[in-house]
């Protein structure tokens, strides 16, 4: 009976690592998609592409950051804030993260907090002609 149950419990975790492969490559693939829409300035689109990356992968920074740019975009700040917020707190380092969120805090007039991104960016990249 124990050794059925150790089978059984290895079949599932073995199971579990083959189901989160895919899911990544396909959030991957939503990154990819959502990337070419963004250069071909389609940015509602791209936002979906980017939103259905972060559903399969909530940790995914670049979807977070890219959505964000798309959101900076369409001039949606709020939005582009709380995107470009959750990039820099699963990548602290993410230099242009804060550069772009001082953009959308600079377009509603909130400049203490725009210079604070800024000043934070040219820290963390100070040779990069963000």
């Amino acid at each position: 009976m124990n050794r059925f149950l150790l089978i059984i419990f290895l079949l599932f975790c073995s199971c579990n690592k083959l189901e989160k492969k895919p899911l990544i490559r396909i959030a991957e693939e939503n990154l990819t998609f959502g990337a070419k829409e963004l250069k071909l300035g389609k940015y509602e689109s791209a936002i979906t592409y980017f939103t259905k990356a972060i559903e399969l992968d909530s940790k995914f920074v670049l979807a977070y950051y890219n959505r964000g740019y798309a959101h900076l975009k369409l001039k949606k700040q709020p939005e582009a804030i709380a995107d470009f917020t959750k990039a820099i707190e699963l990548e602290p380092k993410l230099a242009i993260a804060y550069a772009n969120r001082g953009v959308a805090f600079d377009r509603q007039q909130k400049q203490p907090e725009a210079i604070a991104d800024f000043t934070k960016a040219i820290e963390l990249e100070p040779e990069d002609k963000i």
